[in-house]
């Protein structure tokens, strides 16, 4: 990640598509729990100070925390599918909202009685 006057970090290669590997690191950035490996056990002169008080046990991060304060979250790439360039069968010309659809739809089974 690139350091930019107005912003911690910069989502950006070089180029305008990201590409998986510059979204994971970005996303490890900010999502406590990613990469357990480096994570359990880790010092903590790295991890911000509101993390450092629910998961320390002297200089270490507590391997139990840890686990205790992952954040569950999925990613959902939308940059390839939001907007189509011309009609379809499914979707017009323009901005298809193709994502929103499916997050309404997983929302819709999560939420289902069982």
């Amino acid at each position: 990640m690139t350091k930019s006057d107005v912003a911690d970090y910069i989502n950006a290669s070089g180029s305008r598509y990201g590409g998986a590997c510059t979204a994971a690191i970005f996303l490890k950035e900010f999502v406590y729990g990613l990469g357990d490996e480096g994570t359990v056990g880790k010092d903590i002169t790295s991890i911000d100070k509101e993390k450092k008080d629910d998961v320390v046990e002297g200089n270490i991060i507590d391997k139990d925390a840890d686990e205790i304060n992952k954040i569950r979250y999925a990613h959902i790439d939308m940059a390839g599918v939001m907007i189509t360039s011309e009609d379809s069968c499914y979707d017009v010309k323009g901005a298809t909202g193709r994502p929103t659809r499916s997050i309404i739809e997983v929302a819709r089974r999560l939420a289902a009685p069982k």
